[in-house]
């Protein structure tokens, strides 16, 4: 990141700006102010949430987004989607309170390893659960990991 930034900044023109936010794991000041002194834009941490990227891009491009009615489609969708949940309901209700916990402070930690690791624990027995997380984890969504597994932690307490 730091030496793309530089590369980025020192090829820059005046017609030629480009905006740069930097996503990175780490939540202290210093490592911010690295980021921003070296010619980032802004900065997001992780766990990252794809509405605040998008927040800023449209803060640094003055960009204002117009969303789509719904449709049939998606109602469609949003059923496949229902069902989808369900059975992911179902297979995270099954898991072992242990595994839960380590995967929610992994998450937590954003430790995508450690997470990984965990996942190799579960996916034969349960591949759907498995899949969806490493899907949030290759999007760097991990507080949607977190927040689908929240209520399955000590659920019988």
């Amino acid at each position: 990141g730091y030496e793309a930034t530089r590369i980025i900044r020192s090829a820059e023109s005046s017609e030629s700006i480009c905006k740069i936010i930097a996503l990175t794991a780490s939540v202290f000041d210093t490592q911010r102010s690295t980021m921003l002194d070296l010619g980032c834009d802004d900065f997001v941490s992780k766990p990252i949430q794809e509405h605040i990227i998008i927040d800023k891009i449209a803060e640094h491009l003055g960009l204002v987004y117009t969303y789509a009615k719904s449709t049939s489609q998606d109602a469609e969708f949003n059923q496949k989607s229902s069902d989808r949940q369900q059975a992911i309901n179902q297979d995270l209700n099954a898991l072992n309170q242990e595994w839960l916990s380590k995967l929610d402070l992994a998450a937590r930690a954003a430790d995508e390893e450690e997470i990984f690791q965990l996942l190799t624990q579960v996916q034969d027995a349960h591949p759907a659960i498995a899949s969806v997380i490493q899907d949030f984890v290759n999007d760097f969504q991990l507080d949607q990991i977190i927040n689908i597994i929240e209520p399955f932690i000590n659920k019988n307490h």
